[in-house]
C-alpha cells in the first residue's frame, strides 16, 4: 500500500513520516513500513550533497526541474518497494512539488502530462497549515520554498509564495484527489492513528 503525506513547506511532513513508520512497527513490526523520500534515492550520491542538489535545481527552468524531481520521487518509491515493506510512506509525493514548479511557471497541462503514469497513492493524507505559522516552524528556508526568489526578506518571500499557493493545492486536489485533510498542528501521535485507521480499515483489522 502506497500512503501519500502531502501539504505545504513546514507542514512537517517529514517528521510525521518518521514517527508514523515507528507507530507501525510498534504495531505491525520492524520492516512493515518504508518511507520514501527523494533525499534517500541515488540523486544525493550523484551530487554529493543536498546543498548541490538544490543549487542545480536552483539554476533549471520548472521544466526541467520537475522531470529531475519527478524521477528521484518514482525512483524514491520503487527502492521503498524492493525493501518488501507493505506500507510505503511517501513524503510529499509529486504533489508538492507539482503544486511549487506550477507557481514558478510550469505550464498545467503539461505537468499534468508528465505525472500520469505515477503511482495513485491507496491513501493520501494533505497536512493544512498557513503560510505564517509554517514559516514560525522553519529553522532554514530554501530558496525553492519561496519560490526561488533571491535576495530579499526570506520569511516575507516565504509567506508570499506559499499564499500563492494555495489554489494551486486545491486544483491539483480536485484533479486528482479527493484527500483526507488534517491540521498540522495536530498531535503526530494523533495523526499517525488517522494512517494506522487507514491501514486497518484495508485489512480488517479491528482497532
Amino acid at each position: 500500500m502506497i500512503f501519500a503525506i502531502t501539504g505545504p513547506d513546514g507542514a512537517g511532513k517529514s517528521t510525521l513520516c518518521r514517527e508514523t513508520l515507528l507507530c507501525f512497527e510498534k504495531d505491525f513490526g520492524k520492516g512493515s513500513v518504508s518511507i520514501a523520500s527523494i533525499w534517500d534515492t541515488d540523486i544525493v550520491r550523484f551530487f554529493g550533497s543536498r546543498e548541490e542538489i538544490r543549487n542545480y535545481l536552483h539554476d533549471l527552468n520548472p521544466y526541467s526541474r520537475a522531470l529531475l524531481i519527478f524521477h528521484a520521487v518514482r525512483r524514491s518509491i520503487e527502492l521503498a518497494q524492493r525493501q518488501g515493506s507493505e506500507i510505503i510512506l511517501v513524503d510529499g509525493y509529486w504533489y508538492k512539488y507539482a503544486v511549487s514548479e506550477l507557481g514558478m511557471g510550469a505550464e498545467a497541462a503539461w505537468l499534468i502530462s508528465v505525472v500520469e503514469k505515477m503511482p495513485v497513492p491507496d491513501f493520501t493524507l494533505y497536512l493544512e497549515i498557513e503560510p505564517e505559522l509554517a514559516a514560525s516552524r522553519k529553522t532554514d528556508i530554501s530558496l525553492y520554498e519561496r519560490g526561488i526568489v533571491a535576495g530579499g526578506d526570506e520569511v516575507s518571500q516565504f509567506i508570499s509564495f506559499q499564499r500563492q499557493l494555495v489554489p494551486i493545492w486545491k486544483r491539483i486536489e480536485e484533479h486528482f484527489g479527493p484527500w483526507t485533510h488534517a491540521s498540522a498542528q495536530a498531535p503526530h501521535a494523533e495523526l499517525s492513528q488517522i494512517l494506522l485507521g487507514e491501514y486497518s480499515r484495508r485489512k480488517g483489522i479491528g482497532r
